[in-house]
């Protein structure tokens, strides 16, 4: 009995110290422990598994689930290249106002801006360039030479605005190829006391509504176009955005641009001012395939919730 007693004050002391060493395990209970670490081994898997199966399914659905996009506005620089000798480019301002940069054969420069004077049912129109040195406005058809007076079309208008600038740097010979533009100035005088005396128009490029993809235009980057004037006209810039939509004159009297029409039924809407609803849906009665009553890119600005100028930004 002491001599048992000892052994176990030993084993404890010996437990104390460090120094116990485990008795041997036999076989049954290798396989025991064996089996218990391949158990909690498979736990753990599918735990982390299931971790991770829930991650990819998060990313998953995040990467399908639909987001808003925010093209932002068409601005650029005021700041602007000029072109070669006898070329016109097309770019944006500051404020994403469209204008062209026009070098002549002749070394002069001109800033014109973007727009037609002529503004349909107080919707603006866009000037298009003909290689052949000249202007035209996309739909209705008025042309301008490449110094912006009126030459031509109906109705007659005056002619085009254009911007002061200073020129930024020149080449080797001395031709500028950087301008800073400046503010916008009056229209240039059409010259003609009615349309009656206006000259042929040019047919280089020929018609501007029967082919306009022969003159060239402002090229609008598709990421920058917002698919909802909804989102577009809640935008709290004061910048021109280019936006996809149609536009609708209600039974009211009111003008809507919409995301799309269906049954004229109006979605995601947006009021629309400053533009003639009468004149424009007695139009577009008389001429259901009227370019202002087919779906269009449109570059507007907005305020307060409403589309307060516009104008169609692709010809077709």
């Amino acid at each position: 009995m002491e001599e048992r007693m000892r052994d176990d004050v030993k084993d404890l002391l010996d437990r104390a110290a460090g120094w116990y060493e485990p008795p041997p395990v036999g076989p049954d209970e290798l396989v025991r422990r064996h089996g218990r670490r391949q158990r909690v081994g498979r736990v753990t898997t599918a735990v982390v598994a299931l971790a991770v199966f829930a991650i990819a399914g998060a990313l998953l659905w995040t990467g399908f689930e639909p987001v808003r996009r925010t093209p932002g506005t068409l601005a650029e620089s005021n700041i602007l290249d000029v072109p070669p000798r006898g070329k016109a480019d097309a770019a944006f301002l500051a404020d994403g106002r469209p204008v062209w940069v026009v070098h002549t054969r002749d070394g002069s420069i001109t800033v014109v801006d973007g727009f037609s004077p002529h503004r349909a049912w107080g919707i603006s129109q866009l000037l298009l360039w003909c290689p052949a040195n000249y202007f035209a406005s996309w739909p209705d058809g008025s042309y301008f030479d490449r110094y912006g007076t009126w030459r031509g079309g109906r109705p007659a208008p005056p002619g085009l605005a254009s911007f002061g600038f200073d020129v930024l740097r020149r080449d080797a010979v001395g031709d500028p190829v950087e301008v800073r533009v400046g503010e916008i100035g009056p229209p240039i005088p059409s010259g003609h006391a009615s349309i009656t005396s206006q000259r042929a128009d040019p047919t280089a490029c020929g018609s501007v509504t029967a082919s306009p993809d022969q003159f060239i235009g402002h090229a609008i980057d598709p990421s920058r176009i917002w698919d909802s004037p909804v989102d577009a006209a809640n935008d709290t810039t004061e910048e021109w955005m280019a936006v996809q939509g149609t536009l609708l004159v209600t039974s009211g009297g009111s003008v809507r641009m919409c995301s799309d029409i269906v049954a004229s039924i109006c979605r995601e809407g947006v009021p629309v001012r400053g533009v003639d609803a009468a004149g424009l849906r007695k139009k577009i009665e008389s001429n259901p395939d009227v370019a202002y009553a087919r779906p269009h890119v449109w570059l507007v600005r907005v305020d307060d919730g409403a589309i307060v100028e516009l104008t169609i930004g692709d010809q077709r």
